[in-house]
């Protein structure tokens, strides 16, 4: 146990420190640039980091007996190639295109890295639409990561907790130790990068940039977690990037809020608009994103596949609902109740006078 620790402190020491000098040296190189250069453009070097560290954990650690689905370095392979392709395309191309890429190389990266003997465990569902179904989540997964580009630290902040949640279910023996140790390369390379770029005052990710992360994320890690039947806490640990997708398109395409950019329509932008500190942002979000990995944990213990989950969306809903109005005061429950009545009679009272 002491062994297994150590050998994860020092993963996670390591990526940090080859994170730092990456971000120190690309910091220093651009700061003489007036315009973007790839041979400086800090999300390759990163990229290269968690590729490295990565390969080492699914293919050197000879231990894998906790496993139920036996580690493949080629299956891993695919999310940092594809994702490393797409990164190229984006900074060339559409947006829509890419996009759709992404949604393309998730439903392809679900039938190769979901293995057929997990699929076989859910009755519920025929294996092809369960798989499907799990590429299905992993794209909008990715896409809906892309809104959480708006402000400086907050991708990482909510990616650093999801890698934290990684370790947990390994703790609690929901997943095996090389994914864990996989997650202990990820958390050192964006704990610095927050840190870093925080510091620094400077914005590395644009929104590509967190959608490959995001599905490299998902076809690294929750792959794994299907394979090793977690599926439904890896959902709990997605929940709070998809339900701030979700909002920002209810904004743009129901209520017709302007601007129609999604990572303005975001509840986390919102409240840093209307004044909220970017500090308690931050813990805010750290807040919420714990829940979820708190659920995550209890999920392995429930017999049930949905509750947790359905649990987990409800909630986040409910503390995004207090961050978005976090400069009204909080109503009583006899308030709560009037207000409701007062707005049941008002709707009441329109509808008549239409009618007459």
């Amino acid at each position: 146990m002491l062994g297994t620790i150590l050998m994860m402190a020092v993963c996670t020491a390591l990526s940090a420190a080859l994170a730092g000098a990456a971000v120190m040296f690309c910091a220093k190189k651009n700061f003489f640039l007036h315009q973007y250069n790839f041979r400086y453009d800090q999300f390759i070097y990163l990229f290269a980091i968690l590729c490295f560290g990565t390969f080492c954990a699914v293919g050197f650690v000879p231990d894998a007996r906790d496993a139920i689905v036996d580690p493949s370095v080629l299956k891993c392979a695919y999310g940092f190639v594809v994702g490393l392709g797409l990164y190229v395309y984006s900074l060339f191309d559409e947006k829509k295109l890419f996009k759709l890429l992404i949604v393309v190389a998730s439903l392809v990266g679900a039938f190769l890295s979901i293995s057929s003997d997990a699929v076989m465990i859910v009755h519920v569902i025929p294996p092809f639409v369960f798989t499907l179904l799990c590429g299905v989540v992993m794209a909008l997964f990715a896409l809906s990561c892309g809104v959480l580009s708006r402000l400086l630290g907050v991708f990482e902040t909510v990616i650093s907790v999801m890698l934290f949640g990684v370790i947990l279910l390994f703790a609690v023996h929901g997943l095996p130790f090389y994914i864990a140790l996989a997650a202990c390369v990820w958390l050192g390379v964006w704990v610095v990068l927050r840190q870093m770029n925080i510091a620094q005052n400077t914005s590395l990710l644009a929104s590509n940039g967190c959608i490959v992360t995001a599905f490299v994320f998902a076809m690294t890690f929750v792959t794994v977690g299907v394979n090793e039947l977690c599926v439904s806490s890896m959902m709990i640990l997605m929940t709070y990037p998809f339900c701030e997708w979700v909002v920002a398109l209810v904004m743009i395409d129901i209520l017709k809020r302007t601007p129609a950019v999604l990572s303005e329509q975001t509840v986390y932008f919102r409240a840093f608009e209307k004044g909220l500190p970017q500090e308690t942002l931050y813990v805010a979000l750290l807040k919420l994103n714990i829940l979820n990995v708190m659920l995550a944990g209890f999920q392995l213990f429930s017999p049930n596949a949905l509750t947790l989950p359905l649990i987990a969306i409800a909630l986040d809903g409910w503390l995004m609902k207090k961050l978005y109005y976090f400069d009204e005061p909080d109503l009583t429950l006899k308030a709560a109740n009037a207000q409701v009545v007062d707005n049941v009679k008002k709707s009441i009272h329109d509808a008549r006078k239409k009618m007459d």
